[in-house]
């Protein structure tokens, strides 16, 4: 049986039309706007936030360094018992994330 070949990636100009609609929606609004979806998502997801904080570069105090570079192993080192010996996916944005902090 002959290997599958991966699908290539869309051309910018040819994005899906979904991303291209939502992009036209995104820049019709104000900035402030934008600012308060991308922190309520954030606050909603953590793999968003760690994106958005690596993305840039945001500071943080020292308690709130230690309290994130906890919850990131947590995340890290979380796994569904049932796949114990299986090769399951793991969060490698927290796995870097722990990483950055702990250089900081």
């Amino acid at each position: 049986m002959p290997k599958r070949k991966p699908k290539k990636a869309a051309p910018a100009s040819k994005q899906p039309q979904s991303t291209a609609e939502l992009r036209k929606a995104l820049s019709r609004q104000r900035k402030a706007e934008l600012v308060e979806v991308l922190v309520e998502l954030a606050q909603a997801d953590r793999g968003v936030l760690r994106q958005l904080t690596a993305r840039f570069e945001v500071a943080a105090a020292a308690d709130e360094l230690v309290a994130a570079t906890r919850q990131a192993i947590a995340d890290a080192t979380d796994f569904d018992e049932r796949d114990i010996n299986r090769n399951f996916a793991y969060d490698d944005e927290a796995y870097r994330e722990v990483k950055r902090n702990l250089s900081r």
